[in-house]
């Protein structure tokens, strides 16, 4: 609804959680918008929380009715509020529909057998397919300038195995055995029934192409399907085209082609293995901050090394971050003969690192034509160091201090930092 109105979101200044909306799920609330609405004759304006909500548009809640000192009727279900000197009542919508009047509702598989189920009138189901597209629907729109250099390179752009295998190479890779070694004997992984057929259409296709051979090999590897989602950044329309071709024409050269269906050109912005990736600027993939912030407090140390290893992953986001981990780390200290102790101090941690995660810092791209500046600091619990140009920050890094080295000297932790910098 939002998108849809086409109105101004703003980040939220203190995201949060809210479980009431879905049962068993938590929903992340981080952006806000200014909503102008009217009840009849009624007209304000209202700062809300952006969220999704399948049973109405706009929620007027407990801080909305307090601002406008709402009084609220339990007998009448009705809402008196005096704005500008004029009285509102505002009543609840009368059904004005028969009472037998058909309803028509959209549902999934399950909920819809589950309603049949329970229902004791006669029910009608309409089933709606998606239809099947053709080629031209997976394929995001391409400009003119895209299509130029695709036409111009027609030998890459095809959406088909060519029927002979590449060129040799100047080399060639193969995997040497060690003579008398155990070789790993792993099971397949398991797979429906669709993603068998799916293998066993793709192998057909290569052998029957020639691009692959049957193995007399020892060795089984199990087949695996993976989702895909298929440098240096271009700082103008003209120079991306450039790069765009250079790219285009090596693929050409050494007989290589692209899938038009895997790929998407001419953007300002993409995620690339967890990382958001724009022109100068560096932030986390959403998804991965929506899982570090809906994390539920550790109950045991794998929730806690579960946890860490997850946040680790975005360690570069966040200043001083093994200084804030410290407390964390300190519940799962002394292995598994040590009871498990959920602190104040790990607890603070947390929720400090998961608000600092769903601030989704960004950094600066490197420059490598500018200056850098290096920033270290020590303390008798961590170092940290700062690596940025034009007070832009490019990445963070911190180590905690183990047992030995907090015997050091201000001056020997100071130097330790610049060590660790460089």
């Amino acid at each position: 609804m939002v998108d849809k109105l086409g109105l101004t979101k703003s980040a939220h200044p203190f995201p949060y959680h809210v479980s009431w909306l879905t049962k068993g799920q938590q929903t992340l609330v981080t952006d806000q918008t200014m909503v102008e609405f009217s009840l009849g004759d009624f007209k304000d304006k209202v700062l809300c929380d952006i969220v999704e909500m399948d049973d109405c548009h706009l929620l007027l809640g407990r801080p909305w009715q307090y601002d406008m000192d709402a009084t609220y009727s339990c007998r009448k279900n009705t809402y008196t509020i005096v704005k500008d000197g004029v009285t509102y009542n505002m009543k609840p919508l009368l059904d004005t529909k028969a009472e037998k009047e058909p309803t028509i509702i959209v549902i999934g598989e399950k909920e819809m057998v589950k309603t049949l189920k329970d229902s004791q009138e006669e029910s009608f189901v309409l089933v709606v397919k998606p239809k099947d597209k053709d080629e031209s629907d997976h394929i995001a729109p391409i400009s003119d300038v895209v299509k130029g250099l695709l036409d111009k390179y027609k030998e890459v752009n095809t959406s088909e195995l060519p029927p002979t295998v590449p060129p040799l190479r100047d080399v060639c890779h193969q995997i040497d055995l060690i003579p008398g070694a155990s070789l790993p004997n792993k099971a397949p992984y398991k797979m429906t029934s669709n993603q068998n057929v799916e293998i066993s259409r793709k192998v057909h296709e290569m052998l029957n192409k020639g691009l692959i051979q049957k193995s007399l090999s020892p060795c089984v590897i199990p087949t695996v399907l993976a989702h895909k989602k298929d440098g240096k950044w271009s700082r103008t329309l003209e120079e991306h085209i450039n790069h765009l071709e250079q790219v285009i024409r090596k693929l050409h050269e050494h007989k290589l082609i692209i899938n038009l269906e895997k790929c998407i050109f001419m953007q300002k912005e993409l995620i690339f293995l967890g990382f958001v990736i724009s022109q100068g600027t560096l932030k986390m993939d959403p998804s991965k901050v929506e899982a570090i912030v809906s994390w539920l407090q550790p109950k045991n140390p794998g929730d806690v090394r579960s946890f860490h290893g997850l946040a680790t992953f975005y360690k570069k986001f966040i200043k001083n971050f093994s200084h804030i981990c410290a407390p964390l780390l300190d519940t799962i200290k002394g292995g598994r003969k040590t009871k498990f102790v959920w602190t104040n101090a790990a607890n603070e941690a947390f929720q400090y690192l998961k608000n600092r995660v769903a601030q989704y810092p960004i950094l600066t791209l490197p420059d490598f034509g500018k200056v850098f500046t290096v920033e270290t600091d020590a303390s008798n619990l961590a170092i940290g160091v700062v690596l940025s140009q034009e007070n832009r920050p490019i990445a963070f890094f911190s180590k905690k201090i183990n047992e030995a080295k907090k015997k050091y000297s201000t001056y020997e932790l100071e130097l330790y930092a610049m060590v660790q910098a460089f």
